[in-house]
Parts: C-alpha cells; structure tokens; sequence
C-alpha cells in the first residue's frame, strides 16, 4: 500500500479512528462522538481497530511509561509479542 500523499482525501473510516485516537487525550465535540459510535456500529473493521486500539493502550500501559518514551528491551519485547500471541 502506497503512503497517502497531503492531497488525497481521508476516507470515512480513516476520519472516524482518526477521531478515535483523539478521543482519548481531548473530549471530543458531541457531534463527534455521535459520528464515532454510529460509524462504529455498521462498521465491522472500525469496531475491530477501536476494539484492538484499546487493546493495545492496555498492554502498553503495563509498562508504565509515557508513550513517547517507550524504548524497548529485548525482554520487553518477548513480553509483548507474548501478551499479543494470547489475545489471538
């Protein structure tokens, strides 16, 4: 898949988990959250990211470090790919 250049429109569900992701650090407008829980409940790949997003948020947050300072070590990382392995 081709990296999307500035010019091309998002397409909805891109806008949609874009607005998701957001969601977690800033309240969202109401208009927003309405679009976010409509889209998601006809879309079933929008629900599976939302589902696997939160999932993920989860695991990270075990590690009890800011996000932008996650730097793994070869054992953090077997740690990881194992707590993923269990969610398949």
């Amino acid at each position: 898949m081709e990296p999307m250049t500035k010019s091309e429109p998002l397409s909805r569900c891109e806008k949609i988990t874009l607005a998701f992701e957001k969601s977690k650090f800033n309240r969202l407008p109401m208009k927003s959250r309405i679009e976010i829980s409509v889209h998601s409940s006809i879309c079933p790949k929008c629900r599976k990211y939302f589902k696997d997003s939160d999932y993920l948020d989860g695991v990270l947050k075990k590690f009890k470090r800011p996000i932008n300072q996650v730097k793994f070590s070869i054992e953090e990382k077997n740690k990881l790919k194992a707590l993923l392995q269990k969610k398949k």
